[in-house]
Order: C-alpha cells, then structure tokens, then sequence
C-alpha cells in the first residue's frame, strides 16, 4: 500500500475556502484505525476498484507512522488523525456531502 504523506497545510486542498464550510467530525468515541480503513474503503468499493480492502491493523500501522494521511494508493484522503476531531471537508467535497459522516457513524464506538 502506497502511502503519501505531506504536511498539513491550513486546509487549502481542493476547493475554495471561500465558499465551503469546514465539516468536523468528533471520533473521540472510534477507533482511529477502523475510522482510517473504513474511509479508505468506501472509496475503494465505490470506485469498482480491484484494490484489496484495509484492515484494522493495517489502518494502524499506517497510523503509527503518520497521522496526517492525504493519499493512499493515489485516493485522496486529506485529513490529520493527530486529534479527536477531524476535518471531513474535502473528503466529503470528493466522494459526497455527508459521506465521511454517515462511515464513520457505521463504526464501532469504543468509549
């Protein structure tokens, strides 16, 4: 699995900041990883890709070396894991309005 990260960077990707709301999301009651893996997946099942899926431990290696994550395997991610609350915004601009929110609502809660 290819991973490339860059510096978070205020949160120029994309779109104009003028004209989008910053969309965040509390995942302090998830796991990170399986929040990570889910993302990453939808994106997979809904582009047909014949990519393999991301596991849980897969997720969490790549989370222990990096936890601001913009691309796997060429699919934009684009959000830093480094707190609780993270920024869907250009997640969701990419692959739906309330994408990010209605996976990660899907995953476990922990606390």
């Amino acid at each position: 699995m290819q991973i490339f990260k860059t510096k978070k960077i205020n949160s120029i990707e994309s779109v104009n900041p003028e004209t989008t709301t910053t969309i965040l999301f509390d995942i302090s009651n998830k796991k990170k990883s399986e929040v990570l893996a889910a993302l990453y997946n939808n994106i997979i099942i809904n582009n047909n890709s014949n990519r393999r899926l991301m596991n849980i431990d897969e997720a969490d290696r790549i989370l222990n070396e990096t936890t601001y994550i913009y691309t796997i395997d060429g699919n934009l991610i684009a959000i830093d894991f480094s707190e609780d609350t993270i920024d869907v915004t250009t997640y969701d601009n990419n692959y739906g309005k309330n994408s990010a929110e209605h996976i990660i609502s899907m995953c476990s809660n922990v606390k």
